[in-house]
């Protein structure tokens, strides 16, 4: 074993050491990082019953990290289904589900301060020719523009949905 720090990965001020034990914080052949204790206060070395209880200590919180990344992934799993659920994969708007949701809301809001809401129907006329002739990649960049432009007259609290193909309603509360 070196006793100089900087070959165990330590920042080159770190004193010289008369024993390391290195052990790893690992799950599954998954490395998170590495455990280092240097010199015992009274001089001794490390023994095996310390290693022992470094190697318990790591493995601990290698489950707490497996745990933490596992609670992350199914986290980002549920946004992503949430997002799959109430919007349009394509351009972003929400979609039918989240429509119904918006306008219950809108009509209680309504009727709640005596006020009118406005749905309006857009359809885009001879679409069908524009996948026909020079194809669903350019029709598609064509309903992202067309939902940009709608996005970009609302008001906060407006909401523009795609309805499928190139239907779209827009929400207009108050």
């Amino acid at each position: 074993m070196s006793t100089h720090p900087q070959s165990a990965g330590f920042p080159p001020h770190h004193p010289p050491m008369k024993t390391l034990l290195a052990v790893p914080i690992a799950r599954h052949d998954r490395v998170y990082g590495r455990i280092y204790l240097s010199d015992k206060e009274n001089g001794e070395l490390f023994g095996k019953q310390d290693e022992d209880l470094a190697l318990s200590f790591a493995h601990s919180l290698s489950l707490v990290l497996d745990n933490a990344r596992e609670i992350e992934e199914v986290k980002q799993a549920r946004q992503s289904l949430d997002y799959m659920a109430h919007f349009d994969h394509l351009t972003g708007l929400p979609n039918r589900t989240l429509l119904k949701d918006r306008v219950d809301q809108a009509i209680y809001h309504a009727h709640r301060n005596q006020c009118m809401i406005g749905v309006l129907f857009l359809d885009l006329d001879n679409f069908k020719v524009v996948n026909d002739t020079i194809g669903h990649t350019c029709g598609d960049a064509l309903l992202k523009s067309v939902s940009q432009r709608i996005s970009d007259c609302l008001r906060e609290g407006d909401t523009a949905v795609r309805l499928g193909g190139d239907e779209f309603i827009v929400l207009l509360p108050d």
